[in-house]
């Protein structure tokens, strides 16, 4: 063991990004806190267990930071302010994003999710996308009258989107509704249609009973539990950037 943490967010779902400064420099952390660190470590067996004799005499850890840095030496160990209540924006549109799909709602609907790249979160957060048969293609040669018949979870999944105003914030993170989408049941039947080259659909062009729809179906979902089967669809979701990438370069 060579590490100690200095910075640590414990996720909620994707709900929020919290622009945490990790880039901490080793000399914040005060010599006592080192040298209890590097006494706990040798107290360890070969197993990283402490044998309870030793347990009950190691003390508590010593302060790690010195107090200047605590107070917020040039911000570096703070979280930025405005940041604790509200989650950052989405971008009001999305195209040719790449996801998974993660449950078939009924005939007409179903639902994907995909890692997007944000303004401070590069590496991508997790947004779930609504999407339905009449916007739908569908690679390699699966037909059929309803979306069952021609997707499946699992399937991977690129799209255009746009996000839906004053949508209630929920666990899922779902606020987008798709309007274009190409599924295939591997990421390379995905490559035939470039979605780049597309005028994306604003907002203001999705018809209004889209939107009504939309939130038909959604509040109608956010009363199911997850499944096993999603939770690890979601779980194994690349960055949408990534799967770009693996397409086009």
């Amino acid at each position: 063991i060579f590490y100690v943490v200095t910075g640590l967010i414990i996720g909620d779902h994707n709900r929020s990004e919290v622009p945490l400064q990790l880039h901490t420099p080793a000399n914040y952390i005060v010599p006592n806190f080192c040298a209890w660190f590097s006494h706990t470590i040798n107290l360890m067996d070969s197993n990283l267990n402490i044998p309870p004799h030793a347990m009950a005499s190691l003390s508590r850890p010593m302060e790690k930071y010195g107090k200047k840095y605590i107070r917020g030496f040039k911000n570096k160990l703070t979280v930025r302010s405005g940041y604790h209540k509200k989650p950052l924006p989405l971008s009001d549109m999305l195209k040719g994003e790449i996801g998974r799909v993660v449950r078939i709602m009924d005939t007409d609907y179903g639902i994907a999710c995909s890692k997007i790249e944000t303004a401070t979160f590069s590496a991508g957060r997790v947004v779930q996308v609504l999407f339905s048969i009449h916007d739908l293609e569908c690679a390699g040669g699966r037909t059929g009258a309803t979306l069952i018949e021609r997707v499946s979870p699992g399937d991977f999944i690129k799209f255009n989107a746009v996000k839906v105003e004053n949508v209630e914030s929920n666990e899922r993170n779902l606020e987008y509704l798709a309007t274009r989408a190409l599924t295939g049941a591997t990421l390379e039947n995905l490559r035939r249609v470039d979605f780049r080259q597309d005028h994306a659909a604003r907002p203001s062009d999705v018809p209004p009973e889209k939107y009504v729809n939309f939130r038909m179906v959604v509040s109608q979902i956010l009363k199911l539990e997850y499944t096993t089967q999603e939770k690890a669809i979601v779980q194994e979701i690349l960055p949408s950037k990534n799967c770009r990438f693996a397409l086009y370069s």
